[in-house]
């Protein structure tokens, strides 16, 4: 396993499943990584919760950010800075995603250097999604970077030659992040692998699951939603797993 690996994630003004969901994510990373990793909170516009000495926070600055127009900056945070260390492997992660085991695909890709992306039930990529491959569904809520990948300057480029794009929508963001990691030949997981999972069972059944059901199958779960609502199904459900 790799020595120089920083796991990050972006908190802002969020609900407090939210920051409940923080707190139980980095506590599950640092079951698998241990201090095989630095961990490392970037906060905007809020303060975060007590955290463990072992997490670092550190305080955003809009002017770290790769696109500084005005409708961007609310889905821009998690990209600033668009690399912490350039020399290490980053994970990124959504507050309110937790991986609660190892990964055999997780180890590769850092063994291997390899870009990876999360899979997601559904296509969500706003105004780029006329340009992403029809068989693609993917979640940004799960990024891995190798070392030496300039992402900040990928963003900055490729939105330079979209700029007739609309980007006013968190679709946008993972639309442009979904372009660049797929034309630079990126890993998609199985959907299943880190299932995305919404408020209520009738908006996942929209997406065609039913049943579903938490298993050691899956290496962890992204909670859809519960940044912004005090009611979550299956977040209820995961504190029984």
């Amino acid at each position: 396993m790799t020595q120089n690996l920083i796991l990050r994630w972006t908190l802002g003004p969020v609900s407090a499943n939210g920051r409940k969901i923080l707190k139980e994510s980095i506590y599950r990373a640092y079951r698998i990584w241990n201090a095989n990793a630095r961990y490392v909170v970037c906060c905007n516009g809020c303060r975060p919760p007590q955290l463990p000495n072992y997490v670092e926070v550190y305080k955003q600055s809009w002017n770290e950010q790769p696109i500084r127009e005005h409708d961007a900056t609310v889905m821009m945070w998690k990209w600033a800075p668009p690399r912490l260390d350039p020399t290490a492997h980053e994970i990124f992660l959504d507050n309110d995603v937790v991986i609660f085991r190892d990964s055999p695909i997780i180890n590769d890709a850092l063994r291997n250097d390899k870009l990876v992306i999360d899979g997601g039930w559904r296509r969500c990529y706003g105004s780029y999604d006329p340009v992403i491959d029809n068989k693609h569904k993917t979640c940004a809520g799960f990024v891995i970077l190798p070392p030496n990948y300039d992402i900040g300057a990928k963003i900055s480029d490729l939105r330079s030659k979209t700029s007739n794009f609309r980007f006013n929508h968190p679709w946008d963001e993972q639309g442009l992040i979904t372009k660049i990691l797929l034309d630079d030949n990126a890993e998609v997981l199985p959907a299943d692998t880190i299932p995305n999972l919404p408020i209520d069972k009738r908006m996942l059944e929209k997406f065609g699951v039913y049943d579903f059901e938490f298993t050691d199958n899956h290496i962890g779960y992204h909670f859809v939603g519960a940044n912004s609502s005090e009611y979550h199904y299956y977040l209820n459900e995961y504190w029984k797993f």
